[in-house]
C-alpha cells in the first residue's frame, strides 16, 4: 500500500500541499507550487463529493440513532408510568387488606415499583448515554459535513489561472516586440507578478483543509472516544443494576419465604378440593342430578 492510499485523498493532498507550500514560502522561483494549482483544484472538488456521500451516510445513522432515543423515551415512561400504577393499586389494597396475604400481595406491588422506578432511572441514564455518543456526534458530523465547500478554492484558482495566462501572454508580447520569441514561461519566473493571486490560493486551500481535517477528526478518532465511552458508561450502569438486584433480592428473601411456606399450605388445600371435587362426581345422586339440569336446559 502506498503512502497515498493509506493516507486517503485529504491525507495525500495535505502532505503534498504543506510541502510545496513550504517549498514556496522559502523560495516562490524555483518551487513547483504553481504548475501544483491545477492538481490541488481537482483534488478540492473531488474531497467535496467524497465528503458528501459521508454525509449521505452518517445522515442515515443519525436517523436510526434518533430512532432509538425516542423509543428510550418512550420506554423510560411507560415504565414509570406501569410502576405509578402498581404503586396506586398496592396503596388501595392495603388500605383495605383484612389478611396477611392481602398485605403481602401488596408489598409485591410496592417493591415492583421501586424496582420499576430504578429501571426508569437506568433508561434514563442509557438514553442520555446514547444522545452524547450517538446521536450528537452524528449528528454534528452531518452539519459539518454539509458545509464543507470549496467555492474559495475553486475562486482564487480560477483568479490565479486568469492572470497566469494574462501575464504569460503579456510577456510573449514584450519578447516579441524586443525581437526575439519565448516558449511557455515557467510559473516560477512570473511568480513575482502572480504573488497576491498564489497567496490567495494558498489561503483557501489552508481554510478548505482545515474545514476538511475537522470531518476527519470527528468520523474518525472523536466517533472511536464516543463510542468507548458509550461502552464504558452503558458498563458501568449494568454493574450498578447488579448490585442494586442484588440488594433487592436480599430484601425480598423474607418475603419470598413466608409466601413460598402460604403456598405450600394452599397446594395442600387445592389437593383437598380436588379431592373432594372427585368424590362429588362419583356420587350418582349428583350425575342423576346433573343429567336432570342439562335435559332442563334443553327444553329450554
Amino acid at each position: 500500500m502506498t503512502a497515498s492510499e493509506s493516507e486517503g485523498s485529504y491525507g495525500a493532498m495535505l502532505s503534498s500541499f504543506t510541502t510545496s507550500m513550504k517549498a514556496d514560502l522559502d523560495s516562490p522561483v524555483t518551487s513547483n507550487f504553481g504548475n501544483r494549482i491545477a492538481e490541488y483544484r481537482v483534488e478540492a472538488q473531488r474531497i467535496v463529493e467524497e465528503t458528501e456521500g459521508y454525509t449521505v451516510d452518517f445522515e442515515r445513522l443519525r436517523k436510526a440513532s434518533k430512532e432509538v432515543e425516542d423509543t428510550l423515551v418512550i420506554l423510560a415512561r411507560q415504565l414509570l408510568a406501569f410502576g405509578q400504577a402498581a404503586k396506586e393499586i398496592a396503596t388501595r389494597w392495603t388500605s383495605r387488606s383484612e389478611s396477611q396475604y392481602e398485605s403481602d400481595v401488596a408489598v409485591i406491588l410496592m417493591k415492583m415499583e421501586c424496582h420499576i422506578k430504578d429501571e426508569a432511572d437506568l433508561t434514563n441514564l442509557q438514553m442520555r448515554n446514547w444522545q452524547s455518543n450517538i446521536v450528537t456526534p452524528f449528528l454534528t458530523l452531518v452539519e459539518i459535513g454539509r458545509e464543507i465547500r470549496n467555492r474559495g478554492v475553486e475562486r482564487s484558482c480560477r483568479d490565479y489561472e486568469n492572470k497566469y495566462v494574462k501575464a504569460e501572454a503579456d510577456a510573449r508580447k514584450h519578447a516579441k516586440h524586443a525581437g526575439y520569441t519565448r516558449s511557455q514561461l515557467g510559473h516560477g519566473e512570473l511568480a513575482e507578478q502572480l504573488t497576491r493571486e498564489r497567496l490567495m490560493v494558498q489561503y483557501e486551500l489552508c481554510k478548505f483543509l482545515m474545514s476538511v481535517d475537522t470531518v476527519e477528526d470527528r468520523r474518525g478518532p472523536q466517533l472511536l472516544r464516543h463510542f468507548m465511552e458509550l461502552v464504558r458508561n452503558q458498563n458501568s450502569y449494568y454493574m450498578n443494576r447488579v448490585r442494586v438486584n442484588e440488594d433487592f433480592r436480599q430484601d425480598m428473601t423474607k418475603l419470598e419465604e413466608r409466601m413460598m411456606t402460604r403456598n405450600a399450605n394452599r397446594c395442600a388445600q387445592r389437593n383437598t378440593l380436588w379431592d373432594l371435587k372427585g368424590q362429588l362426581e362419583a356420587n350418582d345422586e349428583l350425575a342423576r342430578c346433573a343429567s336432570g339440569k342439562v335435559m332442563e336446559y334443553k327444553n329450554n
